[in-house]
């Protein structure tokens, strides 16, 4: 008891101790040796009160106090990870990615796995924001969660968020790749279809030339003889011509068959889009679990 009240009145002491200055004024006296302890336990406060902001859905107010806490303890691992919490929902996933990786780079533990899973969420939920206007970025960024969620069940395979998050990722990242290669497969029919139809309508116009000219140029000189030659090529002309009939009649006929198989086609394409809408909805529905994790308290 005697050596409790000798403390106090010494750090009482040191606080009320003046120094005199060159002018004679009084200023404050020099930090006590307790200091340290005093600048732990605002660190303390400090971290508190960004866990108490960044709760009550006021990120940028808490970064403000972990920013202070950081620069009283600049070596706390935890303070880090909350400030990497707070940048997650201010969506700024750069600035979570750097204070994440920090964590994880400094120990192999319980806070440094969090903090490994904790950079794949950032890159899954970036990636699903990313889906409608840039499809092959998504599926680089959920290829990058699903590394982070596989190194994570490797040090620890019992996180069941890994496991849920890998599985979302890996199944929307299929989706994606399903949805860009038949795009992919549409384009080039679509390239495709029309130039193998004119090179096919050239070609019989080409072979029609043709058939002209050596008519042309075996008609014989001698009116009897060109009469003579004309019946009887007469059969074989009606023969080429109902060749040529039934060549179109079939022309037509595929044409008709394309169309329809075009149209097929593009029923089957809607439904299976409407299929991806509908599992892209169930997916939403079921949304990714955020980062599971609370703001880390420590009494330093």
């Amino acid at each position: 008891m005697k050596t409790c009240v000798g403390a106090i009145l010494l750090l009482a002491t040191a606080f009320a101790a003046p120094l005199q200055g060159d002018e004679g004024t009084t200023e404050p006296a020099g930090p006590p040796k307790e200091l340290p302890d005093l600048l732990r336990l605002d660190a303390r406060r400090a971290v508190r009160e960004g866990n108490r902001l960044l709760l009550e859905g006021k990120a940028d107010v808490a970064l403000d106090a972990y920013d202070y806490a950081r620069k009283l303890r600049p070596e706390a691992r935890e303070i880090a990870f909350n400030q990497g919490l707070a940048h997650y929902e201010q969506r700024e996933f750069e600035q979570a990615r750097e204070a994440f990786r920090e964590v994880s780079a400094s120990g192999d533990d319980a806070l440094g796995h969090d903090a490994l899973y904790s950079q794949g969420v950032c890159d899954h939920t970036e990636g699903l924001e990313s889906v409608e206007q840039d499809p092959k970025l998504a599926m680089s960024l959920l290829e990058n969660a699903m590394t982070r969620y596989h190194d994570v069940l490797e040090k620890q395979p019992d996180h069941k968020a890994a496991h849920d998050a890998n599985r979302k990722a890996a199944m929307m990242w299929r989706e994606l790749k399903r949805q860009l290669q038949e795009q992919q497969q549409q384009e080039s029919d679509g390239e495709c279809d029309n130039p193998q139809d004119g090179e096919k309508q050239e070609s019989q116009k080409d072979q029609q030339k043709q058939g002209e000219q050596e008519q042309q140029q075996s008609q014989p000189s001698d009116p009897e003889e060109q009469q003579e030659e004309e019946q009887q090529q007469e059969p074989a002309q009606q023969q080429q011509q109902q060749q040529q009939e039934d060549q179109q009649e079939q022309q037509a006929s595929a044409a008709k068959q394309h169309e329809q198989a075009s149209r097929e086609q593009a029923e089957r394409k809607l439904r299976e889009m409407m299929q991806a809408q509908r599992q892209r909805e169930k997916m939403r529905r079921q949304p990714l679990q955020r980062i599971p994790v609370s703001p880390v308290d420590k009494d330093w």
